[in-house]
């Protein structure tokens, strides 16, 4: 038995239903390729920053008054393995900046931070 179609206009007609072609046929697949795939991983991350699951990701972290930042201990898990994951140097400052000062922010690696000791570190220059 084939499949038959009824038209608008009430005749039937026989044959199998109408495929994707052209670019409908591209738009599905990049919905299926791309498109699927961005709604169920930002879905699954919704769910999981609601839940607090995870690090933050910034470098530093507000304090709980909120007055000051302080350095986030979890900022290299992002990076390394938890048994590889170095602890960032502690450092507390103040949220809003005193008038006429200076902020000044070493970026690097290892050897800016001092590795394997702190007191030798390329920032220590200017403290």
């Amino acid at each position: 038995m084939t499949p038959r179609s009824v038209s608008p206009d009430g005749s039937e007609s026989a044959g199998p239903p109408a495929r994707l072609s052209g670019w409908r046929l591209w738009a599905a697949r990049l919905v299926a390729v791309v498109a699927a795939p961005v709604l169920v991983l930002s879905a699954a991350e919704g769910v999981l920053r609601l839940a607090g699951h995870g690090c933050p990701p910034e470098m530093f972290v507000r304090t709980q008054g909120g007055d000051a930042y302080r350095s986030n201990g979890t900022f290299s898990r992002r990076f390394f393995p938890l048994a590889l994951a170095r602890e960032p140097y502690l450092a507390t400052f103040p949220a809003r900046k005193a008038k006429g000062t200076f902020r000044i922010f070493v970026l690097g690696g290892s050897a800016a931070q001092g590795v394997p000791s702190p007191e030798y570190g390329f920032w220590r220059f200017w403290t």
